[in-house]
């Protein structure tokens, strides 16, 4: 649910259209029609849904977790570790992450760290 898709190129995050969508990493799991690749934010399933993946919990608005570089560089390490091609297709999915994001470039004392780095969308506001 992010506002820019032009960032993905910049964070090396999934994108607007991902399971995780998030520019800021929150958490929020995103559902897709069976048979679509598309997927949409859902803070809470659609009743009768039932697509492989999608299956996640209802997500309490009030108590999302905010965005943590710890899981972020978890999650990175994860998926450059990824033994063949089908495995990181999957841990992209997983995690949301593509690529190391260019910001890694900087020094981290001239950024709030990635995924803080990067500016918030409407969904948290």
């Amino acid at each position: 649910s992010a506002d820019g898709s032009g960032l993905a190129y910049l964070n090396g995050l999934i994108g607007h259209h991902g399971k995780n969508n998030c520019w800021l990493y929150c958490g929020v799991r995103g559902c897709h029609k069976a048979g679509c690749p598309h997927y949409y934010p859902a803070h809470t399933r659609p009743s009768d849904y039932n697509v492989e993946g999608c299956n996640h919990p209802n997500m309490d608005i009030k108590n999302l977790h905010m965005c943590s570089s710890d899981i972020y560089w978890r999650n990175l390490i994860y998926v450059l570790l990824s033994p063949n091609k089908a495995q990181y297709k999957k841990q992209c999915l997983e995690t949301g992450i593509l690529k190391p994001s260019i910001f890694l470039g900087f020094s981290s004392t001239c950024n709030f760290g990635i995924p803080k780095c990067f500016r918030s969308d409407i969904m948290h506001l």
